[in-house]
């Protein structure tokens, strides 16, 4: 997860690199604290990740 003023898809870039399942997203409009400035958003990537992660392994 990137934040849009600060990051951006630096983390996601970095993660590839040692990781096979690598999903992200730069939250526009947000700083260091992206469950602070965009709550509702990151709720909604939070559910989606979980769960696509639940109907991979059902």
């Amino acid at each position: 997860m990137g934040c849009g003023q600060a990051g951006g898809p630096a983390p996601l870039d970095s993660l590839a690199q040692v990781a096979s399942d690598v999903r992200g997203e730069v939250v526009a409009e947000s700083g260091h604290y992206v469950a602070e400035e965009q709550p509702d958003r990151l709720a909604a990537l939070l559910l989606d990740f979980f769960e696509r992660a639940s109907v991979r392994t059902s």
